[in-house]
């Protein structure tokens, strides 16, 4: 099992059973990364350049790199023991599904902001893990690609 992400553009709802996506989250209280999109509706839209797909245990390794990048403990991002608050930077990607759901524009704006201010802390901490920062970069391209009017499709 894998996450694969992709970003679409120009997205209008759609009746047809010819849809690229269906905006939803798995978990009501992500709802607000969809406020801009009709929850449940079916969308077709332009597929972007841009995107990424790797194992989830990959995406959760960087996800414990971001908490440890801002200070915390490696796990301190996991749901039931989690210090990360609606402060804490990257807050929206670490309190999200990591394999199905959608990331309005205006949250993905919000994240990309995050990415960019973090950018050199980025490559200062992974400039030994290429790996790792070529992640981080894709993430940043992901969220400025989507950030005017996309969305980030994760399935």
């Amino acid at each position: 099992m894998g996450l694969s992400v992709k970003v679409y553009k120009n997205i209008k709802i759609t009746k047809s059973d010819d849809f690229d996506f269906i905006a939803y989250v798995i978990d009501k209280r992500w709802d607000d990364r969809i406020k801009n999109l009709q929850k449940n509706k079916r969308y077709k839209g332009v597929k972007q350049n841009c995107g990424i797909s790797y194992p989830c245990s990959s995406h959760n390794d960087f996800r414990r790199m971001l908490c440890n990048m801002l200070g915390f403990e490696s796990g301190e991002w996991v749901q039931f023991y989690s210090k990360i608050t609606p402060d804490t930077p990257f807050y929206e990607f670490f309190e999200f599904a990591d394999n199905e759901g959608c990331i309005d524009w205006e949250t993905s704006e919000k994240l990309y902001n995050d990415f960019l201010e973090y950018l050199a802390t980025a490559k200062y901490i992974l400039k030994n893990n290429i790996y790792a920062f070529g992640i981080y970069a894709d993430w940043l391209e992901i969220f400025k690609c989507a950030k005017d009017n996309g969305v980030v499709v994760f399935s």
